[in-house]
C-alpha cells in the first residue's frame, strides 16, 4: 500500500529535473507527494487560482507569478499562501485585489507592473514590511496617498517606478523613509527638483535610473553629488541637464556605468568633467552636443569598455 510519507521520502532522494514530474502520474499518492515539492508556480487561467484546493494541492510554494487578469474574487486564494515570498501581479489586480495581500506578511518582492487600475488601494501593502522589492511600472493611478501610506516599508531594497501619473512631490516625499534602497528606477512626469532633493537623501543607492526628468534643472541634479555609493547612473533624455548640472558626477568617483542618451545641452565642456570619473566601464553620449575634439578629454578613462 503507497504510503504518503514514503512518497515524500522517495522524491526529495531523486534529482530535481524534469523527469521528476511524470513521478505523479502513478497515483494520487505521487500526484500529491510531487505537488508538496513545488516552491514555484506560474498560472495560467482564474480557474485554477480560484479552486479551492490550490492551496492545498501546493502548500510550500513560496514563488507565484500569474499571466492573466484576474477577478479580486480570485485572489482570495493567495491569502492561504502565509509562507510566500515572491508574487508577480503583473496585469492582474485592482486597488480591492491587494486587499488579499495584507496577510501575506513573509513576502520579500511584489509586482505589480501594469495593474492599471490601482489607485490608494496600495495602502493594504502597508502590513507587508519584510518587502524588499517593489515594483509599481505603469501602475498609471496610483495616488499620493497610496505611495504615503507605504512610509513603513523601510526593509525596501528595491523601488521602481515608470509612468505613475498621479504621483507628485507629496508622493515622493515618502522615499526618505526608505533609506536602506540600493536600486529606484524613475521615469514619471512629475518629477522635480525638489523630489530630487529627496533622492539625494538615499545615500545607500547604488543605481539610480531618472529619465526624461523634463521639469528638473541643474539644480535637481546638482543635488545628487551626495549619492557617492552610485555605480550605475541613467539619466537618459533628461532636457534641461547642462553642463553647469553635469558639474556635480565629478564627486561620483564609484559610477561604472553613465546614460547621458539625449541630454541635448551637454557638450564637450561638460566631458571635461567626465574625464574625473576613472572607474568607468561605460558611457552613453548618443545625441549629445559632443564632438570628436571634445572626446579627447576622455582619454584618461583607461577602463571604459563601451562608448556610444
Amino acid at each position: 500500500m503507497e504510503s504518503a510519507d514514503l512518497a515524500d521520502q522517495v522524491l526529495q532522494m531523486l534529482p530535481s529535473d524534469n523527469t521528476l514530474s511524470y513521478m505523479r502520474l502513478i497515483s494520487t499518492v505521487w500526484r500529491d507527494a510531487f505537488d508538496r515539492t513545488v516552491t514555484t508556480y506560474c498560472i495560467d487561467g482564474g480557474y485554477l487560482l480560484g479552486h479551492a484546493r490550490f492551496w492545498t494541492r501546493f502548500p510550500n510554494l513560496h514563488t507565484i507569478k500569474l499571466t492573466h487578469q484576474y477577478p479580486d474574487t480570485a485572489l482570495q486564494t493567495l491569502a492561504e499562501f502565509t509562507a510566500l515570498t515572491s508574487l508577480d501581479l503583473s496585469h492582474s489586480t485592482t486597488h480591492n485585489g491587494l486587499h488579499e495581500l495584507a496577510s501575506l506578511t513573509t513576502l520579500t518582492s511584489l509586482d505589480l507592473t501594469q495593474c492599471e487600475k490601482v489607485t490608494d488601494g496600495l495602502r493594504h501593502l502597508a502590513s507587508l514590511t519584510s518587502l524588499t522589492r517593489l515594483n509599481l511600472r505603469n501602475c498609471f493611478k496610483i495616488t499620493d496617498a497610496g505611495l504615503q501610506a507605504l512610509n513603513g516599508l523601510t526593509s525596501l531594497t528595491s523601488l521602481t517606478f515608470a509612468t505613475c501619473r498621479q504621483l507628485t512631490d507629496d508622493g515622493y516625499n515618502t522615499l526618505v523613509n526608505f533609506s536602506g534602497l540600493t536600486d529606484l528606477f524613475m521615469t514619471c512626469d512629475h518629477i522635480t527638483d525638489e523630489t530630487m532633493i529627496t533622492v539625494a537623501t538615499l545615500t545607500a543607492l547604488t543605481t539610480l535610473t531618472m529619465k526624461c526628468g523634463r521639469h528638473v534643472t541643474n539644480e535637481g541634479y546638482q543635488a545628487l553629488r551626495s549619492l557617492t555609493a552610485l555605480t550605475d547612473l541613467d539619466l537618459m533624455g533628461s532636457p534641461q541637464l547642462s553642463d553647469n548640472g553635469l558639474e556635480t558626477l565629478a564627486s561620483l568617483t564609484a559610477l561604472t556605468s553613465l546614460n547621458l542618451f539625449a541630454c541635448r545641452k551637454l557638450t564637450d565642456q561638460g566631458l571635461v568633467t567626465l574625464a574625473s570619473l576613472t572607474s568607468l566601464t561605460s558611457l552613453n553620449l548618443g545625441r549629445c552636443q559632443v564632438t570628436d575634439d571634445g572626446l579627447q578629454a576622455l582619454a584618461g578613462l583607461t577602463a571604459l569598455r563601451i562608448l556610444t
